[in-house]
């Protein structure tokens, strides 16, 4: 059956070279190691396949920072398939492949993962209700005096852009229950520094610099 719907797959090919070439390169390989149900487009320059069997979801709903994405936009695991405005889609469901429309794609999704996804809320409540929650700010007692009065020398010339430099980073998307933004003094004048972590492993580092030159928006985020 793995060659009969490879080769069902080739005759829904654009000529295009490019089209052929991606498919050929990425999803042939693909298709050799599984065939659970997948959806998949055919563009003019290219193709896209998406899993959504078991093997594939399973392994998102064990990954924290994938369950993360799935309570903040249930439909995470097939944006690679709805991000693409042109193509002709296929659903491939374990047995026959068949040609569906852009809005089957959520409704097949949706049947078949839908309670499952209400299921893993249910098992971890915590990471639901964090989801979508601003990152911890963490930092000293001594910077957090500092960074005080820094804004309270900000506000007093009606400049929010050091606030607004911190809230655009508390506001990251959030990919486990320990993801903090860490903030501390840098040397320069009424400037920080500041580390992204995640479970105490950093990610994003940069700065919160202080211009004095500029008559507004006098601090601007650097990474």
């Amino acid at each position: 059956m793995k060659e009969k719907i490879i080769e069902q797959m080739r005759s829904q090919l654009s000529k295009e070279r490019l089209c052929i070439e991606d498919f050929e390169k990425y999803d042939v390989p693909e298709l050799e190691k599984s065939m659970e149900p997948f959806f998949w487009m055919v563009r003019e320059h290219g193709t896209s396949l998406d899993y959504i069997g078991p093997t594939r979801m399973n392994k998102l709903f064990e990954n924290e920072a994938a369950r993360f994405q799935i309570f903040r936009e249930s439909d995470v695991p097939v944006c690679c398939i709805k991000y693409w405005r042109e193509g002709r889609l296929f659903f491939f469901d374990g047995l026959q492949l068949v040609e569906i429309s852009k809005p089957d794609v959520d409704v097949i999704y949706e049947n078949i993962w839908h309670n499952e996804i209400e299921r893993l809320k249910e098992r971890y409540p915590v990471e639901y209700e964090m989801c979508n929650k601003p990152l911890e700010l963490e930092m000293s007692d001594d910077t957090r005096k500092f960074y005080e009065e820094t804004l309270a020398f900000a506000e007093s010339m009606g400049d929010t852009s050091l606030k607004d430099c911190v809230d655009r980073l508390q506001h990251h998307a959030r990919y486990a229950i320990c993801h903090k933004i860490h903030l501390y003094r840098d040397f320069a004048e009424k400037s920080f520094g500041f580390s992204e972590t995640i479970y105490d492993d950093h990610r994003l580092v940069g700065g919160i610099i202080y211009n004095s030159h500029s008559d507004n928006n006098r601090w601007s985020t650097h990474t």
